[in-house]
């Protein structure tokens, strides 16, 4: 639930910044994006706008910043210098913390190794083993998503998340709160606060010298056949709903010209880089919070809003552009695919692969990337093409 909320807030935050990047072409971040291995040390930015950086190799940040910015690799991340700020680290690979960082916020496919102190707030959704290790110190809070975490070192906040496995070793100061199945205490294991655990292991027990814990036994209600199907359909039904009230708007002249474009874009590149804006600008929207609380709070209340409504209307956009495409392709056949119909089996099959265990959120992901690429190339044609018709009204004058 929380992945969904995050892709929510991380994406619908891009239409603003991609609104103005793409409709009025001024350059709000800086990116770049190499085939070598990527040295922060060799990088003469001046990281003075928020950034993005990309590399098919390893990337090692040697060097201190403190600007907004996102790393992202296939391959391994080693931070091994001082970060000040928020700098998010996505990564298919294995995520090494060396030296201090303010906040630690990390994507990974691999292991977390955190070998230093964090002073604020750790966040890690990853795919193997979050450690802590022994000469680790996190100031703050720790939110994790992750099969298994292990705690060598001590966390002043709280832990909270969703773990499988957790291994405690050494002292938390503040509560543990987090969905868990198996739990192992070492002999200088401490909680000094409430350990409050959602767990379907019946047989999971606390010792009361680790800690005061309170334990919520979850039963695991299988889904059966016929509830899944009713679920998927009532996703199909409301997705062909709204459909139906944006094909009124989709039917005007010029939308469908606009439409017709699109097929010689590249709109997977358009929307994977709104994605990455929307990171960014959520970070910034996070920074204003300490530095203009007010201006801070309606930066992230207005994002969130246009988040949630894109996420709703994100199978529906790819929907239509899915029944465009069929439509013309097939336009000189003597009988037509119905767009209707097109775009209800569209729904169904969408509804199914999103809602598939572990790699739906994926395609949701994915078509997520697409609607939002439509959407920005179609904004971005609509109001060029409004521009070249006053252009060519001026010139007939």
């Amino acid at each position: 639930m929380l992945k969904k909320k995050i892709n929510i807030i991380v994406v619908f935050i891009f239409t603003l910044i991609l609104a103005i990047n793409n409709v009025f072409a001024v350059e709000i971040y800086d990116s770049k994006i190499t085939e070598n291995v990527y040295k922060l040390s060799e990088d003469d930015s001046s990281f003075s706008i928020p950034f993005f950086r990309m590399s098919e190799q390893r990337m090692e940040l040697d060097k201190t910043i403190d600007q907004v910015g996102l790393f992202m690799t296939s391959s391994s991340i080693d931070v091994n210098s001082e970060l000040k700020g928020i700098q998010m680290l996505y990564t298919n690979d294995t995520v090494r913390i060396n030296s201090n960082m303010e906040y630690a916020v990390i994507f990974s496919a691999g292991n977390v190794i955190l070998n230093s102190s964090v002073d604020k707030t750790v966040l890690v959704y990853c795919n193997g083993t979050f450690t802590i290790s022994e000469e680790a110190v996190v100031k703050g809070n720790v939110i994790v998503y992750a099969p298994s975490m292990v705690i060598d070192g001590t966390i002043d906040g709280n832990v909270l998340g969703s773990i499988n496995s957790v291994t405690i070793n050494n002292t938390v100061n503040g509560k543990l709160k987090m969905n868990v199945v198996d739990m192992t205490f070492g002999e200088n294991a401490k909680i000094a606060q409430q350990l409050e655990i959602n767990t379907p292991n019946t047989n999971l027990k606390i010792d009361e010298n680790i800690a005061t814990a309170q334990i919520d036994i979850i039963e695991n209600e299988k889904e059966s056949f016929s509830d899944y199907l009713v679920r998927i359909l009532q996703i199909a039904i409301t997705n062909f709903l709204m459909f139906l009230i944006l094909l009124i708007f989709m039917k005007k002249d010029k939308i469908k010209q606009v439409m017709n474009k699109l097929r010689d874009e590249k709109i997977i590149k358009v929307g994977f880089k709104g994605y990455l804006s929307l990171i960014m600008l959520l970070c910034f929207g996070v920074v204003l919070l300490a530095l203009l609380l007010e201006l801070g709070i309606a930066t992230i209340v207005f994002s969130a809003a246009l988040m949630i409504i894109f996420t709703m209307l994100k199978d529906v956009i790819f929907g239509i552009f899915i029944a465009d495409l069929v439509d013309r392709k097939y336009k000189d056949l003597e009988i037509k695919p119905n767009n209707i119909l097109v775009a209800i089996v569209t729904f169904i099959f969408l509804a199914i692969l999103e809602n598939i265990p572990y790699v739906g959120w994926i395609i949701s992901l994915l078509v997520f990337i697409i609607a939002l690429g439509i959407a920005i190339t179609l904004v971005k044609k609509y109001f060029k093409d409004d521009n070249n018709t006053e252009q060519e009204i001026i010139k007939v004058k």
